[in-house]
């Protein structure tokens, strides 16, 4: 408390007409500028430059007064005096209710919203319609008495909250709009790179953009800021828009960028801070797309040519110059073409478009990009194909200068399916890459099958990433019942033979090609697979009995064997030759009691009803 007055320390952010509107409050003034009359000053330059004397009466530092007042050379972006407002003081209807400080940005004429709650500052009273100045009205009401905090609270448009959080200097959270250099540093001059902004939707009476008069309501500032809306809504592009529009709308017939973008140009390379890079980088890739003339300015743009030769082109795509400008003439690419004076033909095409292409071109790939994608061998991938859960696209549904006929992204996305759809269960289990003609010579089933997994009725049980498709394992129980389930025989295929036997699967199919083990053919892959009924395998054991059983049932060797019945003279039939040795041998059942009576180690009978008993199991199983 000074000798007269009772005082207070300013809060954070306030603004200086605030400040006195608290101070008149405190000390009973019902209005402001009596307050100030009171102190011999009036709000506005006179203040300022007796803020030495109302520092005096007051008993605060001239400091503290000076750090809120707005200034030439101001060190934050509300307090530049060039943008004080002089005709309004508006509020934040919400701010008032929550008994906030005047912010500071509300005294800039550029500010028409509250960065804090995202509402329109109010200048106006809804009930005796005055307008709200620093010479009328107190920190918590109008001169009608009216309360500040029952103003209306209006939403406002996304553009201006931009702006009132620029000036501001509110950057938590980073600020839409606008590139992230300017969202975080903030320059002093932000308000002025407001003001240049709108003043390029401003024209003068001779149609020239000029001098933007600063708005003196908040009505005003409203309009000011309309146009500025995609700017500051739509970074990068509505910006980019904007410089395009300026430079189609520049004089076609001059030769140089900077010229044609004309003063505006120029103001915008008055903003030297490091914030406002984007924008001008913005302006160089505008110019480098649309330009054609000589001169681009010294900017240096971070993006291509939007236009290349067909010769250029053609190279970055990977395919023939003839073939590129084919494309164009057919309308299939765009591009643009024209005759020279001598008659030769000029062939550009869009940069975009050449993105396009080549993208596309690394998505459709061949076949054996894929098969290698996927880890499978070249019969298995004709068999999903078969299944259809894998289609080739047509080349006339194929986009322009695509020759790989498979959509690459859409395979990903079935296996990215099939890998997140795995569930972990316990049993044995099988990999994908083994689900082939080897397994069923059925191709309906195994084309069922393959729908069913990629479908998702029928998950991997191990599909980690980084493993190919081949390498998932599914449950072998899984595999079997949906390959059984729509067969219309009992038949078993040689490899279902071998593994209820624990014979060799080529050994199967070589006694099967031989007669010795009655089969049905049919067409397996490239060959012929062989289908066996129950009653042929029985019929089969009851006749022959393979020298490796009788070897191991025995406790010997099949060589052992061999070289014992060649002694004794019994023959062995079905062998099948493996370079210097030989497998698959049978011996007739028949012709082993010659052989038998001189080996205790062999039960005939025992041997016989053994393989009798494996065959009813398994075949009940």
């Amino acid at each position: 408390m000074s000798g007269r007055f009772l005082v207070c320390n300013p809060q954070e952010n306030e603004s200086l007409l605030g400040f006195l509107r608290r101070l008149a409050s405190l000390n009973a003034y019902p209005e402001t500028s009596s307050f100030l009359a009171r102190l011999n000053v009036r709000y506005g330059r006179p203040l300022l430059e007796e803020l030495q004397s109302v520092s005096d009466q007051l008993g605060i530092p001239e400091k503290a007064l000076s750090q809120l007042a707005p200034s030439a050379r101001p060190e934050t972006p509300p307090l530049d005096w060039q943008f004080e407002r002089g005709h309004s003081d508006p509020i934040c209807p919400a701010c008032c209710e929550e008994c906030r400080p005047h912010h500071v940005s509300w005294r800039h004429a550029l500010v028409s919203a509250c960065h804090v709650h995202g509402v329109r500052l109010q200048d106006c009273c809804p009930v005796c319609f005055e307008r709200r100045t620093p010479r009328n009205g107190s920190l918590e009401t109008c001169s009608c008495g009216h309360g500040l905090s029952k103003f209306p609270q209006e939403n406002v448009e996304l553009h201006e909250v931009t702006v009132a959080r620029l000036i501001a200097g509110d950057a938590s959270g980073g600020i839409k709009g606008v590139p992230g250099a300017l969202g975080s540093e903030l320059p002093v001059n932000v308000g002025r790179f407001v003001q240049f902004l709108a003043s390029g939707f401003q024209k003068n009476r001779t149609g020239k953009e000029g001098k933007t008069a600063t708005p003196k309501t908040v009505a005003e500032t409203v309009t000011l800021l309309k146009p500025v809306a995609p700017l500051l809504e739509n970074w990068p592009q509505g910006f980019k828009d904007h410089v395009e529009e300026r430079l189609a709308a520049g004089d076609q017939k001059l030769n140089s960028a900077p010229a044609r973008l004309g003063n505006w140009y120029q103001r915008l390379m008055s903003f030297k801070e490091p914030a406002y890079r984007p924008y001008k980088d913005c302006v160089a890739d505008v110019i480098a797309q649309n330009f054609d003339g000589t001169y681009s300015g010294t900017l240096s743009a971070s993006q291509p040519r939007q236009w290349l030769t067909a010769k250029e082109a053609a190279s970055e795509i990977g395919v023939s110059s003839q073939r590129l400008v084919e494309a164009v003439s057919s309308g299939q690419v765009f591009g643009k073409m024209s005759n020279s004076g001598l008659g030769h033909r000029h062939t550009i095409v869009s940069a975009s478009e050449v993105e396009e292409i080549k993208t596309n071109r690394s998505l459709f790939r061949d076949g054996r990009f894929v098969r290698d994608r996927l880890g499978v061998s070249r019969g298995q991938f004709e068999l999903l194909k078969g299944s259809g859960v894998i289609r080739e696209v047509l080349k006339q549904e194929r986009p322009p200068l695509v020759d790989g006929g498979f959509d690459v992204s859409a395979i990903d996305a079935s296996v990215e399916f099939i890998r997140n759809s795995a569930h972990e269960r316990d049993g044995d289990t099988i990999t994908f890459k083994n689900l082939s003609l080897r397994r069923t010579t059925d191709r309906a089933a195994l084309a069922r099958l393959f729908k069913s997994i990629f479908a998702g009725e029928i998950r991997a049980v191990v599909a980690e990433v980084g493993l190919l498709l081949a390498e998932f394992r599914f449950l072998e129980a899984d595999i079997k019942w949906e390959l059984r389930s729509g067969r219309h025989s009992l038949d078993w295929t040689a490899q279902d033979v071998a593994e209820i036997t624990g014979w060799k699967h080529q050994c199967v199919t070589q006694w099967c090609k031989l007669g010795l083990l009655e089969a049905r053919s049919v067409p397996h892959g490239r060959g012929v697979g062989f289908l066996i009924s129950p009653a042929s395998l029985a019929k089969f054991q009851g006749e022959y009995v393979p020298v490796a059983t009788l070897a191991k049932s025995s406790a010997s060797s099949s060589r052992k064997l061999l070289a014992e019945f060649a002694d004794r003279g019994i023959g062995t039939y079905g062998a099948e030759s493996d370079g210097m040795t030989s497998r698959g041998h049978l011996v007739r059942l028949s012709e082993l009691r010659l052989w038998s009576r001189d080996r205790d180690c062999l039960e005939l009978g025992a041997l016989k009803n053994a393989d009798s008993e494996r065959l009813l199991l398994t075949s009940s199983a």
